[in-house]
């Protein structure tokens, strides 16, 4: 499953492949976010009713759904002044369209453009990157850029890439189009050099051959044990399940055993393997 183009629906948890070119007007209405939002006047009721001067309510069209309180100088930014930002970058080169949707009953809404993908030599898993447009109507958000390579369906996802993302620019709601045109540009820009920065890196890592022997010891400079306990159990199991991806993991098979299928090992550790635990600290 590998669609072009998927839309995430703002009022279920379904979503929409479209197979074929789509523009901004195409991705907006597919993604059910053909909807604007107004300020309303905020109103005080009870004995001494009367209207908070300066302040208004961003209040969805469609339904009255309230996002946010703004001031009367707040300019509004629009779903479709979204769609109409990423478009700048689907015209700057092969983009596709990846997916778009609202979090939090619309009061976040985002839209997502495929870059392309790489491989690096002897891994026949891609590396997906991706240009993410991200906006709010709560009055604390503006617009944000951000290059990624998260492939965002959810909060979560949206959450992680832009945490994540090294790269990424926000620009305040404002009517100036253009600042959001030189934005786009700038993320392009630094979103692939990111790329080829990564690319180079990882590949520069399958040039280095790399033994059992010396992979035990990236281990425990990873993972360095506590001076203040006797006997590091869990370092001492964590080092050896890297050590054993390295050595046995079925998801790294033709991969040679240099530094970049070291660096495999951890990611596949961290991500599949390692237990975490929810706590106030982490």
């Amino acid at each position: 499953f590998n669609p072009w183009w998927e839309g995430i629906s703002t009022t279920a948890k379904s979503s929409k492949v479209l197979t074929g070119p789509v523009d901004a007007d195409t991705m907006e209405e597919a993604a059910g976010l053909k909807w604007g939002v107004s300020k309303q006047p905020v109103f005080v009721t009870g004995e001494h009713a009367q209207r908070i001067k300066g302040w208004n309510a961003v209040q969805r069209d469609t339904d009255g759904a309230v996002y946010g309180l703004v001031k009367d100088t707040y300019h509004l930014f629009q779903n479709h002044d979204g769609f109409e930002s990423m478009a700048v970058l689907l015209k700057e080169g092969d983009l596709q369209h990846a997916s778009a949707g609202a979090l939090f009953g619309g009061a976040f809404c985002w839209a997502l453009a495929k870059v392309g993908e790489f491989y690096i030599h002897g891994d026949g898993s891609p590396y997906e990157d991706y240009p993410l447009g991200y906006w709010a109507h709560d009055g604390h958000h503006g617009f944000t850029l951000a290059s990624t390579d998260v492939r965002v369906v959810c909060a979560n996802t949206a959450s992680a890439a832009l945490g994540g993302s090294k790269h990424k620019v926000t620009i305040r709601h404002t009517p100036n189009m253009t600042a959001r045109v030189e934005a786009a540009h700038k993320a392009l820009d630094l979103h692939a050099k990111y790329v080829e920065t990564l690319q180079a890196v990882l590949t520069d890592l399958t040039r280095r051959p790399m033994t059992l022997e010396e992979v035990t010891n990236f281990t425990v400079a990873l993972m360095p044990s506590n001076p203040d306990v006797e006997h590091a159990y869990r370092t001492e199991a964590e080092r050896q399940a890297i050590l054993a991806l390295f050595a046995n993991s079925t998801s790294l098979e033709g991969i040679a055993p240099t530094a970049y299928r070291a660096y495999q090992s951890v990611t596949e550790y961290l991500d599949h393997v390692k237990d975490v635990r929810t706590t106030k600290t982490a």
